[in-house]
Parts: structure tokens; C-alpha cells; sequence
């Protein structure tokens, strides 16, 4: 069952891995192996262990070897999963709006493809309802040299200040009634 009503979660896979390349030059970074698999692998059996039906890998940067591997892979469950090339040189939020036709009117989870973590997404989702909320993210508390989002005393983010090296991954529930171009994830 999914969590929460929510059985659609997008994959971020099209970075270039630019702080890995010394051990990753000819792969995408989501495609770097963690215990004898690929980190995008890790990250969607998190997925459909949590009852997520369907996944869509938005892949960039060598988007063939991430289609090839997506097409080959033994996925766990019953989870479909789906790589869409959205182009080398698409920024974040753009990938995302590039298959809004895709996730059309239902809310999705949007996570990075190399961001292992675990998350009670039904709570997640839940949090997302119950606040009515445009977009929800998790964040860590300790402040990491990829940005840190400021947060008000109800937990709502109110900024984010960014270094100068991107963030490394996220987690997050979206609602269809603000395009995702406009949302602003956070690291975690």
C-alpha cells in the first residue's frame, strides 16, 4: 500500500557526480556501487519497501548507462520503474517540471538518487496533508557545507542559504497545485 496516497516518487539521476570523478569518471554518480550495487538501487528498494508503486529516474548526464542499468535491474516488489531522459544539462527543478505530463494531478515524492536515508514516508506524506502544504522536506540539523534551510518555530522552511557546493540529496512529498519548478529542496 502506498504511503499515504502517495505511490509516485521521482528519482533525481542526472547530476555529474563532479565531486566523485575521481572514482566515478566514466559513471553516473547514482550508479556508483554500494555493496556490490548501484546507489539508485538502494535508494528505490527504500522506496518500495515503503509501498511506492512507481518510480521515474530523470537522468542527465550519461542518461544511456542509467536507462540501460534501470532496464536491466532486478527491482524489488512490484515497483515499476521508468528512466526519463531529461537532458545533460537540466537543473534540478527543471527535471522535474520537464515530466509534470507524467505525474500529472497526484502528489510524488522527489528524492536524489544518491541520497540513502531512511524516512517514514507515510509521515512524511502525512505532515504534507494535514499542513496543507505546497511542497514538504526533511532536513538534518547539523549545518553541512551544501546550504542549511532556516526553519520557523513551526518547522516551515523560510529560507535557504546555500554555499557553494551543491546539496547532496533530499527527500520530499509535493502537491500538484504548485509547479515543482518553483520548489525549493533541501538537503538532508
Amino acid at each position: 500500500m502506498s504511503p499515504a496516497g502517495i505511490d509516485t516518487a521521482v528519482v533525481l539521476c542526472g547530476g555529474r557526480g563532479t565531486r566523485l570523478q575521481e572514482h566515478a569518471q566514466a559513471i553516473p554518480k547514482p550508479l556508483v556501487e554500494v555493496g556490490g550495487l548501484p546507489i539508485v538501487w538502494h535508494v528505490v528498494s527504500i522506496l518500495a519497501a515503503q509501498g511506492v508503486e512507481r518510480v521515474l529516474l530523470l537522468a542527465g548526464y550519461r542518461s544511456e548507462l542509467v536507462a540501460a542499468f534501470a532496464a536491466a535491474a532486478d527491482w524489488p516488489g512490484d515497483v515499476r520503474v521508468e528512466c526519463v531522459d531529461t537532458g545533460p544539462d537540466t537543473p534540478t527543478a527543471g527535471r522535474i517540471h520537464a515530466v509534470a505530463g507524467l505525474l500529472g494531478a497526484d502528489r510524488y515524492f522527489a528524492v536524489y538518487g544518491d541520497g540513502v536515508a531512511d524516512v517514514d514516508l507515510a509521515a512524511l506524506a502525512r505532515t504534507h496533508v494535514e499542513a496543507e502544504a505546497v511542497a514538504t522536506m526533511t532536513v538534518v540539523r547539523p549545518e553541512l557545507p551544501f546550504g542549511v534551510a532556516v526553519l520557523d518555530a513551526a518547522g516551515r522552511v523560510t529560507a535557504f542559504r546555500r554555499s557553494r557546493a551543491p546539496s547532496t540529496g533530499s527527500t520530499a512529498a509535493s502537491s500538484p497545485a504548485s509547479p515543482a519548478w518553483r520548489t525549493t529542496w533541501a538537503p538532508i
